[in-house]
Formats: C-alpha cells, structure tokens, sequence
C-alpha cells in the first residue's frame, strides 16, 4: 500500500502544493505579459479613453489582482474541502499552462484546425502542470520564465514604453495670458476620415446637392481648396490640428506632450469646452474630467474587458476567431462589434437624451456619435451671453469614420462595425462587390456628418454667434477606395496618397459674409497660426505652420510628407490634379451627382434602378434554388418615425445537395414591387450538402412603407436585348 492512501485523491498525481507565488507567476507568463506587451506598442489604446495615472494603476492592479483572488478564494474553500480546493487548484495550473501552449502553438502550427490545437494545449497544459509539479529542476525552469516576464512587464510600465502613461509629468504650467486684439467665440469642429474630394461635384465645387450645409458654409467662409494633412492617422494628425505642431515619434496625442495647444493659447481668455474623442490634449485646468463612481467603474471595467478582447484575438486560432469583436477599425468600447442592431422596438423606446445619461452613467460617452454631437450643440446652448469669457467651443467628431451605421437623415440601420471587401487582417480592398458596398454606406454616413454641420449652424445662429464668431471646419486625414490598395495606411508605390492627403479646411472669420476661394496650399498645423492671426493674437511659442492671412510662397506642386501609423514620413507628389481625378473616379462608379439616389444605383443595370416590376415580364425560377432573408422580422411593422431602417437587405441564397442549376450571376431586389437593389454579380460557395450565394443589398429609406414591407428575390434575365426576372421562392425560417 502506498503511504499516502490515506490522503485525498487528486485530479492527477501532483505531489507538491502549488503556491501564490505560482499560481501568479504562471498567470503573468500566460496572460498578463502578452496583453500589456502587445499593447505597449498601441499607446492610443490608452489615451483614446483618457486614462490618467491613477487609472492606470487602477486597471494594472486589477489584472494583477486575479490570481490572488483565485488562490483566497481556494484557500477558503480548503477549509471546508480540501480534495475539492486541490482540484480546482490542478484545474487552475492546467488552465493557465494550457493557455501558454496555445499561444504558441497557434503560431507553429497554422495548418491545423483551431479546436484541434486547442485540444492539444489542453493536453500539453495538462502535462506541463504535472511536470512543474513532480519535478522541481522543471518547475524552477518555468519559474525562471515567469520571473523575466514579470520584469519585463515593470520595465515596460516602470521605464519602458508605458511608463510616460503611468506617471505623471511635471505639474501644469499656469496659464499666461496672452493679448487678443479682437476676441471672439472660437467654434472649431474636425471631422474624421474625410477628403475634400467627397465634398465636391463634377464641377469642382461643393455639391450643394448632397451637402447642402457644407455649401451653405461655404458661402460665407473661407475655402481653403488644397489643404493638405499631415498624417494617415487621427492619433498623429488631430494634435498637428490643435498644436500646429507636425507629427513627431516623441510626442503622444496628450497634454503632458503637447503643452502648447489651442487650448492653453486661448484659455486665460477663454470658457474651455473641449470634447476629445481620441486625443487627450486639453490639460486638465481647463478640462477637469471629474467622473463619478459609477463613471468611474465603466471607464475601468469597459478598458479591461477590452483588454479582454485584445488578448482573446491574441491567443485564439485565426479559425476560432469568427464572433470576436473587431479591434482594428478603433481604439475604444470593442464590445460594440458583438452586439446586433437593437430592434426597432427597443429604439423606440430609447431617447437620445436616455441615451446620452446612459453613457455618461457607463463613462463610454465618447464612443456614442449623437450623444458626442448633442453634447457639443448643448454646451453652445449653455454659454450665455452674460458671461465675460468667450466661448471656445471644440468638437473632435469620429464621422464619417468607420463604423458606417447612418443615413443621411441620421437613422441608422446596423451596428456593425467591419467593412466588407477587404482582405482578411488587412485594410486592403480586395473584393470589388464588398468595396463599392462599403464606399456607398461611407457615402451616406458623409451626408449624415453635412446634416450634422447644418445643426451646429442652425444652433450657432439661433444663439446669435454665428455671425460674429471664428468657425473652423476641418478634417484629420481621408480616404481611398482604391482596389489593391490600403483603406488609409500611406505607403511607397501606392496611389491612395491621392485622396488621403487632402482634406477640407473651411474658416469663417467673424463677421465674413462673402465667400472665398483658396487656391494656395495650406496644412492642417496652418490652422492655429491662422486662428491667432484672426484673432489678433501673437503667437507666444514657434509652431510649424503659418499663418493663411499672411503672404508666404504659394506652390501648387511640389513634395509633401505624410506621416503613417509606422512612424514612417514618406514624401509624396501633390497635385490638384489629384482631386479632380479623386471627384471623376467617384462619378464614373455612382453616376452624377445631380441625384442623390445614384448612390444606389451600381453596375450595367442602373437603369432598373426605382422601376416597377409590373413593366417587365416575371416568371418562376426554373431551379430548386431558395432564399433566406437575415432578421426578416425587420421588414415587417416598420415604423417610418424609428431611428432605426433596415436599409441592409442581407441574406443566403442555396440549392439542396446534388443541384446542377447554375447559379445565378445577377440578383434583383424588390421592396413592395419597386426594384430597389441589383448585386451585379454573385459569390458562389460550394459545399459538401449545397451550393450557397451570400447576398446583400443596400436600399434607401423610401423604399419601405410604414408597416409590413414585401421582400423578394429574382434572377436577372436577358432574352433578346428584353429584360425578365425569374422569382426564387424563399425559404421560411424554422420555428
């Protein structure tokens, strides 16, 4: 008999105790080090939320804290039950080995399918914990590993690339005040992710049509028509809006590196209300971020579940990642992505004032879009004319950056967040179908950012400032809908430059009625030297751009630098040539822009576009081809005054298993008999069972009716130059 039968069985054959000191070594090596090492290199993940120090701490603590709750938590439970502590302890130590495994193996072997690597850490897990068990010379050796990762993570916190985040700077300098010759209320609103080019029409102007606000500014302002950014990114390029300052790898997108700014040029003289959406550069004297407890409590539990998604996309099989929230399109609130869009019924019930004092209770207001706008518009309303300070009014707005959620009429019709026709991991384009989707929801999103700006104008003349104040519009950097080529990151031998670099620049100087074209070039660290200069202002510090009032060398060609997310200034060719081409590449895809809807109509059949079905000829489809719709409980009691329009018509078109029906090239779809969608061509998938199409249609609000709305599906047919459409039937979700 063995001398400790006697003692409680266990899980598997472990002889010594496992200790704290163990159990969080181990769980540092697995998971704290990978997230806080990944993350040191995104300094923007932490700054979009505005974390001061002590937050930090906070959220560094709290994953810290982990194992040592795990290990109280097992202590108690020894006293009630010794063989069940012991097990869960194995469990544990299994757990956290397995999780080791896996993120290696998921690296070495790539070939396997994710759940079975998976498997194998588990077992390996299971192994190693045995080992570090039963034989100390092996346990040292992981100790030894565990050891170098947890200095490691001091270094990186302590003295490393986190350390300007976790410590505080030398205390703010007191504001000076500096002389300003002819004050006015200050409204600066920077839009994101927006070219001039978008803007305009086949004519070079601003296309009043689409944008009537951006064209009713420009009617009494300034239009600086060859403004040029100075970085691909928002984190590089809003501080050089505020700071006049050109992007440098020294500089974080936060006060403490950014001590002279717009907001310390005008805050002795001015009432500060700033909303940063991603930056952190208004110092804390004149932006206090009090929050209270149960802000406080969202901001930190929102930042470490985020952290939680950032490890899981870490860790996990590129196959065993498909449900996880998206992390490459923004720095904040990732758990957005999982969620479905709320049904109608909920958001009829949701106010947006409900809305806004919810988030403020949760501390993610800066990730709502209208709760951000009705903020600004609110504080515009607050600021009374009695008193003494002007007013600087600031608004950073995430629009019409991704995610693509709005209509012009500022309804919105989903909630996610990917854009379709990208290569995977990449911002590549690569699906031309997936591409030009995304381009007309990112188009309608930019009308929805122009109805935006006609409310700020609306609320700036019915508070009596708008005829007296300095308003600047601008917007951080652009983007390309190029195939082959980056979303927004600029690189060598590529093209994209071409609509990333310009942006708009409007600048209305008090009391200016008149509108003004520029031709010269400006840059967005132009800006601040201009307002100063407006404002009657002498810069107390140097900045690297000019004043636009003052004559300097006007140069329509030459060589610009802009800046990438890799810290690389790669000098490009600029020409204004460059926006035109921009405006003729978006007119040969979407047709004139004398129509707003022609941003519906794509591809050969555009003439279909808005016609009935009764004009053409309407047959069964001669195969066993169905389809299913995606959520077809939003076609039906649609409610015209919801926020909500489904305006994506998504859903999967298939044949049963031994179909040799072709598959149809060309799919139609009708909304109450009105042909409102043409996919111009299709994707087929074959599997073992079927053959499936995935299909997905973007229609305007007036295609549906108050009430239930009729869907349906057809092939598209062409029989001697006549045009016939062939019904497939729909199959009917399972109750």
């Amino acid at each position: 008999m063995s001398p400790h039968s006697g003692s409680p069985p266990t899980l598997l054959p472990m002889t010594r105790q496992v200790s704290l000191l163990d159990l969080t070594g181990i769980y540092i090596l697995a998971v704290a080090f990978p997230i806080f090492d990944f993350l040191s290199r995104y300094d923007q993940f932490f700054i979009s939320r505005q974390l001061t120090p002590q937050k930090l701490w906070l959220i560094m603590l709290a994953w810290l804290l982990a194992p040592m709750l795990v290990y109280g938590v097992l202590q108690i439970i020894k006293k009630i039950n010794v063989r069940l502590a012991e097990v869960l302890m194995q469990v544990c130590m299994i757990f956290l080995m397995a999780l080791l495994m896996l993120m290696l193996l998921k690296s070495l072997l790539v070939f396997l399918p994710g759940l079975l690597i998976v498997l194998l850490s588990l077992f390996l897990g299971a192994v190693l914990a045995v080992s570090s068990s039963r034989f100390s010379s092996f346990k040292g050796f992981l100790n030894v590993f565990a050891l170098l990762s947890c200095a490691y993570l001091a270094f990186l916190v302590l003295a490393g690339p986190l350390a300007p985040l976790f410590f505080s700077g030398p205390p703010e300098t007191p504001l000076t005040p500096v002389r300003i010759g002819k004050p006015a209320p200050v409204i600066m609103l920077v839009f994101d992710e927006l070219p001039i080019s978008q803007l305009m029409n086949e004519a070079g102007k601003i296309d009043a049509i689409n944008f009537p606000h951006f064209a009713m500014l420009s009617r009494s302002s300034t239009w600086y028509q060859h403004t040029l950014t100075t970085a691909d990114a928002t984190m590089l390029a809003v501080p050089s809006i505020i700071s006049g300052l050109l992007p440098s790898p020294n500089r974080l997108p936060n006060a403490k590196s950014h001590p002279h700014s717009l907001f310390t040029l005008l805050g002795a003289n001015y009432k500060v209300y700033a909303i940063e959406s991603r930056t952190d550069i208004c110092p804390s004297l004149l932006c206090q971020k009090k929050q209270s407890f149960e802000q406080l409590f969202g901001t930190l539990s929102g930042t470490v579940q985020d952290m939680g998604y950032v490890y899981l996309h870490l860790l996990l099989p590129t196959d065993l990642k498909e449900g996880l929230p998206d992390i490459t399109h923004d720095w904040v609130n990732f758990g957005e992505n999982t969620k479905a869009p709320m049904e109608v019924e909920e958001k009829e019930t949701l106010a947006k004032q409900a809305r806004l004092n919810a988030l403020r209770e949760k501390g993610v207001v800066n990730n709502d879009r209208d709760a951000l706008f009705d903020e600004f518009l609110t504080n515009i309303g607050h600021h009374t004319q009695k008193e003494k300070s002007p007013p600087l009014h600031f608004l950073h707005i995430v629009l019409p950056h991704s995610p693509y959620n709005y209509l012009p009429s500022g309804k919105y019709y989903s909630r996610e967040r990917g854009l379709a026709g990208m290569r995977p991991k990449t911002h590549v384009w690569e699906d031309p179908r997936g591409m030009i989707q995304t381009y007309q929801r990112y188009r309608l999103q930019v009308r929805y950012a122009d109805t935006l700006l006609g409310r700020l104008l609306d609320r700036l003349k019915s508070a009596g400032l708008y005829n007296k104040a300095l308003i600047v519009v601008v917007a951080d950097h652009g983007v390309s809908f190029r195939m082959g080529e980056d979303f927004r990151l600029v690189d060598r031998g590529k093209q994209n430059y071409r609509e990333i670099m310009y942006v708009p620049l409007f600048i209305k100087e008090p009391f200016q009625r008149k509108e003004r074209v520029e031709t010269q070039t400006a840059q967005i660290v132009d800006v601040l030297p201009t307002i100063a200069d407006i404002l009657k202002m002498d810069m107390p510090w140097k900045t690297d751009g000019h004043s636009l009032l003052a004559p300097h060398n006007d140069m329509l060609h030459g060589q610009h630098p802009i800046c990438n997310q890799q810290w690389e200034c790669i000098s490009f060719p600029f020409d204004p040539q460059d926006i035109r081409q921009a405006v003729q590449d978006r007119v040969a895809l979407f047709g004139s822009t004398q129509d707003p809807l022609n941003i519906f109509r794509v591809g050969p059949n555009r003439t279909l576009f808005g016609t009935r079905l009764h004009d053409y000829g309407v047959k069964p489809i001669p195969t066993e081809f169905r389809y299913k719709l995606d959520h077809p409980e939003r076609f039906q009691n649609v409610s015209l005054k919801s926020d909500f329009i489904p305006a994506l018509v998504e859903g999967k078109l298939s044949s049963p298993e031994g179909s040799r029906a072709p598959v149809p090239t060309e799919l139609v779809l009708s909304i109450n008999d009105v042909i409102w969608g043409i996919q111009p061509y299709t994707q087929s998938k074959q599997s073992k069972n079927s053959r499936s199409v995935v299909f997905s249609f973007f229609v305007p609000e007036v295609a549906y009716s108050a009430g239930d709305n009729k869907i349906r599906l057809f092939a598209l047919q062409r029989n001697a130059g006549r045009v016939s459409f062939l019904e497939i039937p729909r199959k009917e979700s399972k109750r």
